[in-house]
C-alpha cells in the first residue's frame, strides 16, 4: 500500500451504468436549471416512499432527505444517494461499504445518471433490499 493509499484510503473506480431514456435528450444545463420546489417535493416523496418500502420489507435503512437530495444508509456501511434535477432526471451514485476494498485495492463507486423517474425507482428498491443497484442474477 502506498502512503497515499494510506492516508487518503484506497483509489475509487466509477462503474457508471447507463439507461436508455424514453423521454428524450437532455439540456446540457439541466442542473443548473433545476426548480427547487418541485424537485423538493418529488425528494420528499420518493424519500417517503422509500421509508415505508423498508418497513415494508423489513429492511435497517435510514433515509434523509435534503433539498433534492435523498440518502440512503444500510447497516452494512453501504450509502445511496439519489439526486433529483426534475420530473425525469435522476441520478444515483452508489458508496461501497470504505472497510470492502476489492482485490486490486479499490473502491467501486456505482454512477448511473440521467435516470427517468421508473428507472430511479427500480434501482432504490434494489438498493433498500440487496445493498446494490446491479441486478442479482438468478
Amino acid at each position: 500500500m502506498s502512503d497515499d493509499e494510506a492516508e487518503n484510503g484506497p483509489p475509487l473506480v466509477a462503474r457508471v451504468h447507463q439507461f436508455d431514456r424514453d423521454s428524450g435528450e437532455l439540456p446540457d444545463d439541466y442542473r443548473a436549471k433545476l426548480d427547487e420546489q418541485i424537485c423538493g417535493e418529488l425528494a420528499t416523496s420518493l424519500g417517503n416512499y422509500l421509508r415505508s418500502f423498508a418497513a415494508e420489507s423489513r429492511v435497517a435503512v435510514s433515509i434523509e432527505v435534503e433539498a433534492n437530495r435523498i440518502s440512503a444508509g444500510r447497516e452494512d456501511g453501504t450509502e445511496l444517494m439519489i439526486q433529483i434535477y426534475g420530473p425525469e432526471i435522476f441520478e444515483i451514485t452508489r458508496w461501497p461499504n470504505p472497510a470492502d476494498a476489492v482485490e486490486d485495492g479499490s473502491m467501486r463507486v456505482d454512477l448511473a445518471p440521467e435516470l427517468e423517474s421508473d428507472v430511479a425507482v427500480t434501482l432504490a428498491r434494489r438498493y433498500v433490499v440487496n445493498g446494490t443497484i446491479e441486478q442479482e442474477n438468478a
